[in-house]
């Protein structure tokens, strides 16, 4: 329903500025980044996208037309808020992702314009309008409140601006550059009775993990080649187990990897019991959440398996939950302090998504986290590890599976805001792992 408005009704204020909006949408550089913006904030949708794209031999202003009629019908549209969606109009042309100066300045007169009264109706100032140097009236203000409330609820805020600079969190350089292994071929009198099978996935977060079991066995690892891979044993605090990365090098991330070395340690090592996926994820909400805070599985839902139809990706994937017993048993606090950096990391624990690839685009992210809207984080091997159990039915009951992740960044592909934290985010994940198996 189009909402009653003091001033030039939201349309017609459209209408105005439609054919210098118009070439500027159009512009091959701004459309994508446009009509995805406009895209998240449900102004248009994939379908509309994609049909205007695959019309062949649209110069800027036809192209950019398109996008105009379907804003306008919009704002006609009896069933929908026009003012509220002409303030998501400029929210998008003022955006810094946006970044156009031109449609920034259109976007600010078209918000300037809804905010103030008609000459015939005009009342005295509010308190906004007096404290307020951008002259919003209450209800241009309140509905501007209420957009970017939304989009910080769904995680879809924008990340952009000063990147947070990491601590310094240095490890101990005599065991850091310890590396005193020992080498053996596999038999399995060296791996009789471990319980714990650790898996980082990349090489930052293998490092980050062996730094804690070259600590606890203080350098007396073993590294034994097994089937054409290597694994490392020692304690891991007061644990026995096994670290392998499941990721060494890019082109092996993710679940298919995942599955397939935790389906070869376990044929190979019936004593396992315990399986940690651990390293690094991406947030869902840097409003709620902080980089480098460490996120507990309750639940593990597959986004890996999925049907792509014309227009629309579905889901086909189940949900995994985690076993009571071992949530209860890494859920020892609600945050991690290190006193050698100051810092404080907090854990939250909750449904993480496992996907196929990494994700950089704040789209694909809000998609996600609309389908799983409960889930706190997501990343790439869950869902592999977890399939790799299916495929042991003999020892599926004794398993005990559980991801714990440290943040890194927001998915979102900005990735100056959040440069350095990856490596402090698997080790706040390792440091946490650590000090639960250390009691």
């Amino acid at each position: 329903m189009a909402t009653a408005h003091e001033g030039k009704p939201p349309a017609d204020i459209f209408q105005e500025v439609f054919d210098e909006i118009s070439p500027l949408i159009g512009k091959r550089k701004n459309f994508t980044n446009v009509t995805n913006n406009f895209f998240a904030k449900k102004l248009i949708t994939k379908i509309e996208i994609n049909q205007i794209e695959s019309e062949k031999n649209l110069n800027d202003d036809e192209r950019g037309q398109r996008i105009a009629d379907l804003l306008v019908e919009k704002l006609d549209d009896e069933n929908e808020d026009s003012a509220q969606c002409l303030l998501k109009i400029c929210d998008v042309f003022e955006s810094k992702k946006v970044n156009n100066e031109p449609l920034r300045r259109l976007g600010a007169n078209m918000r300037e314009q809804l905010s103030s009264p008609s000459k015939e109706q005009k009342p005295a100032k509010s308190m906004w309008q007096k404290l307020d140097s951008t002259k919003e009236s209450d209800a241009g203000y309140n509905a501007t409140q209420n957009s970017k409330q939304k989009d910080k609820e769904s995680g879809d805020e924008e990340t952009d601006g000063p990147a947070e600079v990491p601590p310094e969190w240095s490890y101990d350089k005599k065991i850091a550059d310890c590396h005193n292994y020992e080498d053996k071929d596999f038999s399995e009198d060296l791996v009789e009775g471990i319980e714990y099978l650790l898996l980082p996935a990349t090489d930052t977060e293998n490092e980050a993990v062996m730094y804690y079991l070259e600590q606890s066995t203080e350098g007396l690892v073993t590294k034994i080649k097994i089937d054409g891979l290597t694994i490392y044993t020692g304690c891991y605090g007061k644990k026995k187990a096994i670290v392998i990365n499941t990721a060494p090098g890019k082109n092996t991330q993710g679940p298919v990897y995942a599955a397939i070395i935790t389906t070869k340690l376990l044929d190979k090592v019936k004593s396992i019991k315990y399986i940690i996926a651990m390293g690094v994820c991406f947030g869902k909400n840097p409003e709620k959440q902080k980089l480098g805070d460490v996120i507990i599985s309750t639940m593990i839902c597959d986004f890996v398996c999925t049907r792509k139809g014309v227009w629309e990706t579905y889901r086909q994937g189940g949900d995994y939950k985690v076993k009571d017993e071992i949530v209860k048993e890494f859920t020892s606090g609600s945050s991690i302090e290190i006193p050698e950096i100051q810092h404080e990391f907090k854990v939250s624990k909750g449904p993480i998504i496992t996907t196929p690839s990494l994700i950089d685009d704040p789209d694909v992210k809000k998609e996600l986290f609309e389908k799983r809207s409960d889930a706190l984080a997501g990343e790439m091997e869950g869902a592999g590890v977890m399939a790799a159990i299916e495929y042991a039915p003999k020892r599926a009951e004794s398993l005990d599976v559980i991801v714990i992740k440290g943040i890194g960044d927001w998915g979102d592909g900005n990735k100056k805001a959040t440069e350095g934290w990856k490596p402090i985010a698997a080790r706040a994940a390792a440091h946490y792992v650590h000090a639960v198996l250390d009691k």
